[in-house]
């Protein structure tokens, strides 16, 4: 598992949840919030699928009408080239990216921000489905009201749920090999599901995809305060991370040279990837890792990025 904030709460108790969190939990029949939340998100994905397959990717029209949930607010139009990279990563000071839950005339209703892309759009259209989800025993009987003041706990639990909603195990099409490129199937993942790569790239991590294999993931851009003249690996610098256990000082480190991402990012090809075992020293992740890394964009105009994943030997 390399969400960070969901392995904390893998390890709390039912009590020291809060009171709609273990409601939700009881009424589910569940032992654990995690686990009631992948009862309710299977169950949604199973109806979904009755009626149309193992299409991705998945409607959110469909869930939020299965839910009787109506969306306030302009959905952005998918584009003619979809993007490999949507910029959200989890961070909750970001107010603008954050859709509002409300109550009205007994119908929940969820309002969604402007100026946001269509995948950045969907994971939060999915995020605010799965406080619905948690929530909805709590206001089932209120004819007007605003969710306020969600727990942190209730936040991670509703990215597992828009994720899981969002990117079923069948997005990745078939069983994942530790010979293969990673972060080139987060890409195709993202794309697929019109998610963000950040939901794909965590998503990869989740106990039924790859969980016990991945340690972490980095997303390394072009440091905007470096020179040009600098050195590939000099330029370089992480601009999100997920992972359980290791931190990575996001803007304060940078890649080293001759490393597979120092390489990668230095080839004029667009886009490029690889894999290779290498020793690793980034933040608190040292040590000797498989990295699968995906490089797109441009040095010369300062967009390249890549995507790394590191991970352990499956028969270590």
């Amino acid at each position: 598992m390399i969400d960070k904030e969901l392995y904390r709460i893998s390890r709390l108790g039912l009590q020291e949840f809060s009171l709609p969190i273990r409601r939700f939990t009881k009424s589910v029949g569940a032992s654990h919030p995690i686990e009631a939340v992948e009862i309710e998100t299977t169950n949604i994905i199973k109806k979904y699928r009755k009626k149309y397959g193992f299409t991705i990717p998945i409607s959110l029209k469909w869930i939020c009408d299965f839910l009787d949930i109506e969306v306030i607010g302009k959905v952005p139009e998918k584009t003619h080239k979809t993007p490999y990279y949507s910029s959200y990563a989890r961070n909750r000071t970001l107010d603008f990216i954050q859709g509002q839950l409300f109550i009205k005339n007994g119908k929940p209703y969820i309002k969604l921000p402007t100026k946001l892309d269509l995948n950045l759009a969907r994971v939060v259209v999915a995020h605010e489905v799965g406080h619905w989800i948690i929530s909805r025993k709590q206001f089932e009987n209120s004819h007007n009201a605003l969710r306020r003041g969600s727990s942190l706990e209730e936040e991670y639990l509703s990215d597992y749920a828009a994720r899981r909603l969002l990117i079923p195990d069948a997005t990745f099409y078939s069983p994942l090999d530790q010979n293969e490129n990673l972060s080139f199937r987060c890409m195709l993942a993202s794309r697929r599901a019109r998610a963000t790569l950040y939901s794909a790239t965590i998503r990869l991590g989740d106990k039924d995809i790859w969980s016990s294999k991945i340690t972490c993931a980095i997303l390394w851009h072009i440091n905007p305060k470096s020179l040009e003249n600098s050195s590939n690996a000099d330029r370089l610098t992480p601009q999100w991370f997920c992972g359980s256990n290791e931190f990575i000082p996001v803007g304060k480190c940078r890649a080293r040279n001759n490393s597979l991402i120092a390489d990668l990012a230095g080839y004029t090809s667009d886009p490029c990837f690889g894999n290779r075992i290498e020793e690793v020293n980034i933040g608190e992740l040292k040590g000797q890792f498989n990295v699968s890394a995906f490089a797109w964009g441009s040095m010369k105009r300062g967009t390249r990025l890549v995507l790394s994943i590191f991970y352990k030997n499956i028969k270590n």
